[in-house]
């Protein structure tokens, strides 16, 4: 597959082909992910991931700071000079340097606070991210803001195949144990960032133009300390079960979130990557901001709900045969979690809405209030165990479900019944799907099945309730809207796609609605 030249193409059109190539990327590096995930886990034990999760809780920080918003604000602004790339580039490097001196200063610190001997020493090589990283913040920005899926498609691939799965499989079966982990994150930033700069070539000669910095700081500094506020609601849970309950159960714990997380990252990931600069680019066209937004809102429905109860009802197989028992204990919080994933996954896009339209400082207010829930969900939920963290994170997703879509509705015009009603064919769909997979592994386990087998049952009446729910959607809560924005693009698909679109869909390679 290849992109038509950029120039003279519409942004519906840049839109379409950046969103297939996007979620190519995310099916192909969600797959190398759960492969990835499953292999190491048969090799090293819940408490070397533990270690590490604890150590990305500091430099995932860090690498907030140190960016400094400028690759969103790169993004978003619509006047970019050659000098603002290269104050940008300048910037970064300065920034990754001084937080990498930091870190490693400070990790002694961390060790203490967080009662972990060994993590100083992890903390103080993972440091090395932000000056590696620091090189790839311009020429990733540029991708992104220009639609470039196919470089994107490359880098982010490549990257975590051969920087990530290749490095740390060889180096865990060679014996190294959290080392791998550590080393192949290193190996991942490095190559990422080496090819995008090698893709994009962005003037890279150093300049702080105190105009272009202050221009780009401008909305980069609103963009920075909203992620940060965010990066603290994600991970202080990991934070406290790691220090209260210690790394053998944050390694359970952060599988648990990261396996309910890891369909959702991708789908979200994807549908953000292009939702966020299309948006931007008609920041000051409201209505059309609004339909782009509850689309891409039901879009997510559609995919998030079926996708979360089937993991839901297959997960004590499913973790049973993939991971082994040593990860059993993981299940009851994945579960609760799965329960919490559709509104995860929805809110998330409200974000796009307010970077698109600069109403970060609305948004920053709410990730405080997240952050609190989330510290206080999580140190009363340790008294139950990683499961009990599970329930009080949840409740916190559940406040930005609201808050977040309420505000996305306030900014846009839309309302509660436009953005309710959206979600109805996901919902429904979901149902479907859930039932069909615990009517299946209730027979299987009544026949005495194995774990594997029920777990192989449970994916396969998934697959089949899928396109089955789609196609049996009553009228009322069929996405018709979404289905004729499809439409006339279905004879650009794949011939596979195509085929799925005429029968299950009911829409025209000739670029109708069947009736």
């Amino acid at each position: 597959m290849t992109e038509p030249p950029l120039p003279g193409r519409t942004l519906g059109a840049r839109t379409l082909s950046a969103a297939q190539w996007r979620l190519g990327t995310s099916l192909v590096q969600g797959f190398l992910q759960f492969a990835t995930g499953v292999l190491l886990a048969r090799l090293l034990p819940p408490r070397d991931f533990g270690l590490v999760a604890l150590a990305l809780v500091v430099t995932g920080l860090a690498t907030l700071v140190a960016d400094l918003g400028l690759g969103p604000a790169i993004v978003q602004r619509r006047d970019l000079t050659g000098r603002h790339l290269r104050t940008a580039f300048t910037a970064s490097l300065l920034f990754g340097l001084a937080i990498t001196a930091l870190v490693a200063l400070l990790a002694p610190l961390a060790g203490v606070l967080l009662a972990s001997p060994q993590l100083p020493a992890v903390l103080a090589v993972l440091s090395l991210l932000f000056v590696m990283g620091a090189f790839g913040v311009v020429p990733r920005a540029l991708l992104q803001r220009d639609m470039r899926a196919v470089p994107l498609f490359t880098v982010s691939v490549v990257s975590y195949l051969v920087g990530y799965a290749v490095a740390v499989t060889a180096l865990a079966l060679a014996g190294f144990g959290v080392w791998s982990l550590v080393w192949g994150s290193l190996i991942q930033t490095g190559l990422e960032s080496a090819m995008a700069l090698a893709i994009v070539r962005p003037p890279v000669r150093p300049l702080l133009g105190r105009a272009e910095l202050r221009d780009l700081l401008g909305y980069g500094a609103k963009a920075s300390l909203n992620a940060v506020v965010n990066y603290f609601a994600r991970n202080g849970d990991n934070a406290i079960v790691g220090r209260v309950l210690g790394p053998g159960a944050l390694g359970l714990y952060n599988r648990a979130y990261g396996l309910m997380l890891l369909p959702l990252t991708h789908l979200g990931g994807a549908t953000n990557a292009v939702l966020f600069p299309a948006l931007a680019e008609v920041q000051s066209d409201l209505p059309r901001v609004r339909r782009g937004y509850l689309l891409a809102v039901q879009f997510t429905a559609l995919v998030a709900a079926p996708v979360m109860a089937g993991m839901a009802v297959a997960a004590p197989h499913m973790v049973a045969a993939l991971y082994g028992p040593r990860w059993e204990g993981m299940v009851p919080a994945l579960q609760v979690l799965c329960a919490a994933g559709l509104f995860r996954a929805v809110y998330h896009l409200a974000g796009a809405v307010t970077s698109a339209c600069g109403r970060l400082g609305e948004e920053t207010r709410r990730q405080f209030v997240y952050a609190a829930l989330v510290a206080a969900g999580g140190i009363a939920g340790t008294r139950w165990g990683v499961t009990g963290v599970a329930v009080g994170i949840s409740i916190g997703i559940a406040y930005m479900y609201v808050a977040m879509s309420g505000l996305a509705l306030r900014i846009t015009g839309g309302t509660w019944g436009e953005f309710l009603g959206v979600q109805a064919p996901g919902v429904a769909l979901g149902a479907v799907v859930g039932a069909a997979a615990l009517g299946v592994r209730l027979a299987l386990e009544a026949l005495g099945a194995g774990h594997g087998a029920v777990f192989l049952g449970v994916l396969a009446a998934c697959a089949a309730a899928l396109p089955a729910g789609l196609y049996l959607l009553p009228a009322r809560v069929r996405p018709a809207a979404l289905f004729d924005r499809l439409a006339p693009n279905v004879g650009r698909l794949p011939r596979p796609l195509q085929f799925a679109m005429v029968r299950v869909l009911r829409l025209s390679p000739e670029g109708g609605r069947l009736p």
